[in-house]
């Protein structure tokens, strides 16, 4: 009897983090597509959520689960907001498995992989998609190849030691990166746990969710976004066939009743927004819901596109003003024509939907002035609901080079959660920021008759 190959292991790790364990709205759905690309024949692959399995990567429980799997390659899906988690996750991945190469993907990966790589946290950095860029490196690595410059978005050290960037690919066709296996990424575990994703006005009633994506790529050009950077300026779509196939056997198999569609402009391409509501509308699930609750475009609203939305399932949309006003959007770029909100609002209404409206404030020279603009912006429209946020610097982003060359921040700055506060602009002092972030939540919410026992939801990380 020949003896058994040995597979080179692989373990992807989305890493623990506290604040998506209490509020558990993310899910793995990135680290999920590396997974599907990845030769199961050729690799033995293991995936560790140590989110979901409330795994701290600094217990015993970690580190021994890293001595049993003794992978050769380790995967890790970096957010800039889990910096610390991931850092001590590296560290025990190095001392458990000294021999294993360290891999990051992902969003903080995407934006600030040079930084990482130059000072020694990771072998390598795999930047925007990696659905053929990680394949391709776990050839090269457990191959021996040596020609990892031909690799899309690498980020690496060469033999001098010096930092070599291969230009990103993105795939025109997203139907051929492969359908996600919810069964591997673990959906069920995340139901029995809580896990809700779709927007604030949608009502579960024990409803089960679940994440996808139908589209990638967005036009614009805030500065204060990232997006174009992950997944690039050119709008690439699922076919409608591939996400009503993923939505049946989300439906059939996990009992999902609400899907999520995670795109960061669904509409963008409004024809194909229609399409796709009809080939849902085809399928027949009457008691389905979709929801879109990254936002959609108010200028590309039209009453058939809102007729199709509801009738695929639509109940609630989201729209991102961001500001109130004109000289905070111009500072972001942000093409936004702020007397189309209350029309699109009242559209919106009139279809049967509700309305999300997305606003940011502390953005580098933002006033007092600026802030009460946005206020007024929130109370004098009929909004369903709010999300209000702190300005974030994202590593990577134009606004966050721009703050870099000013010395506002440094090179290590990590942004926080939405509700802290943790870049103060020159211009408006931060305990002033802070209460009117509480102000203007609290007095939506006592507009719209809500009760509430805690009246200081935002707060200034120390």
């Amino acid at each position: 009897m020949s003896e058994k190959k040995y597979k080179f292991k692989v373990l992807l790790i989305w890493p623990y983090n506290q604040h998506a364990l209490d509020i558990l709205e993310l899910y793995p759905l990135g680290l999920g597509y590396i997974y599907a690309n990845i030769d199961k024949d050729r690799y033995e692959v293991s995936v560790m959520d140590c989110t979901i399995d409330a795994t701290s990567p600094d217990s015993e429980r970690f580190a021994a689960d890293l001595r049993q799997l003794k992978p050769d390659l380790v995967g890790i899906s970096f957010w800039s907001s889990n910096t610390d988690a991931v850092r001590t996750t590296v560290d025990a991945v190095r001392r458990e498995c000294p021999g294993a190469t360290v891999v990051f993907g992902g969003p903080h990966a995407t934006t600030y992989g040079e930084y990482e790589v130059r000072n020694n946290n990771v072998d390598y950095v795999i930047a925007a998609e990696g659905e053929r860029s990680f394949p391709m490196l776990l050839d090269a690595i457990s191959g021996g190849g040596e020609d990892l410059s031909s690799i899309p978005g690498l980020v690496f050290k060469d033999k001098k030691g010096e930092i070599c960037s291969s230009p990103v690919d993105f795939e025109d066709d997203l139907d051929l990166l492969g359908d996600i296996d919810y069964e591997a990424m673990r959906l069920k575990d995340y139901h029995r746990a809580g896990y809700v994703y779709s927007g604030p006005a949608v009502v579960h009633h024990g409803r089960l969710t679940a994440l996808m994506l139908a589209t990638r790529g967005c036009a614009f050009r805030c500065k204060f976004c990232s997006a174009t950077l992950l997944s690039g300026k050119k709008l690439r779509v699922h076919s409608p066939a591939y996400i009503v196939r993923t939505i049946k056997n989300l439906y059939d198999n996990f009992g999902v009743k609400v899907a999520t569609l995670g795109d960061d402009n669904f509409t963008l391409n409004t024809g194909y927004a229609i399409e796709l509501c009809e080939a849902i509308i085809e399928l027949g699930l009457d008691d389905l819901v979709m929801t879109a609750p990254n936002g959609i475009r108010m200028s590309g609203l039209t009453q058939e596109l809102l007729d199709k939305m509801v009738e695929a399932g639509f109940e609630e949309v989201t729209v991102a003003p961001e500001s109130g006003s004109p000289k905070t959007l111009e500072r972001m770029q942000k093409d936004v024509r702020l007397e189309l909100v209350a029309g699109a609002v009242d559209m919106c209404h009139a279809a049967g939907l509700k309305v999300k409206a997305n606003f940011i404030i502390g953005y580098p020279g933002e006033t007092e002035a600026d802030l009460k603009m946005t206020e007024d912006l929130i109370m004098n429209n009929d909004f369903d609901q709010i999300g209000l946020c702190f300005f974030q610097p994202l590593p990577g982003t134009p606004i966050f080079n721009e703050l870099l060359a000013a010395a506002e921040i440094d090179e290590s700055f990590i942004p926080g959660r939405y509700n802290q506060c943790t870049y103060f602009p020159r211009t408006v002092d931060k305990v002033i920021l802070c209460d009117a972030f509480n102000r203007i939540m609290n007095g939506f919410r006592d507009k719209k008759g809500w009760k509430y026992e805690n009246a200081k939801v935002g707060s200034i990380r120390v």
